[in-house]
């Protein structure tokens, strides 16, 4: 067993219960915008930003609040799984199929349109599907 000298298996042992704690917490639906902003492409900056944005925030809004270390982390984490999907092991950029999130199968339906709005992954307000470029053939 491993002495851990600033007591990283605690450490880990607190972020995985604050990780755990943010699905039961806000993750209620099968879609959430972290899904749509890394399925747009927009992964990274999202979570660099939010990475950022609790750095900067830590012991100026409510002190020195753990919390906020905790979401820099959970937001690394979350840009080691963009990390991980967008390079394969030769450090090229591959191409993600937006389906891949979404797991439609798109041969139950008569249309990809019918597909999108049937799963609710149609933004009312634009109509614009978050999965594909569907709602371009409307």
């Amino acid at each position: 067993m491993i002495d851990y000298k600033y007591n990283e298996d605690n450490a880990l042992a607190d972020i995985k219960s604050y990780i755990d704690s943010t699905y039961t917490q806000h993750y209620s639906g099968k879609y959430q915008a972290t899904d749509m902003i890394i399925d747009a492409g927009h992964g990274s900056g999202f979570c660099i930003g939010n990475i950022m944005k609790y750095a900067k925030r830590y012991g100026k809004k409510d002190g020195y609040n753990k919390k906020d270390l905790l979401k820099i982390i959970h937001y690394a984490i979350i840009q080691l799984h963009v990390h991980d999907q967008e390079q394969n092991n030769d450090g090229v950029s591959l191409s993600l199929s937006s389906d891949s999130i979404f797991n439609i199968d798109y041969s139950k339906y008569s249309s990809k349109i019918d597909a999108c709005y049937k799963n609710n992954i149609v933004d009312e307000l634009t109509k614009k599907c978050y999965a594909c470029d569907c709602w371009k053939s409307k």
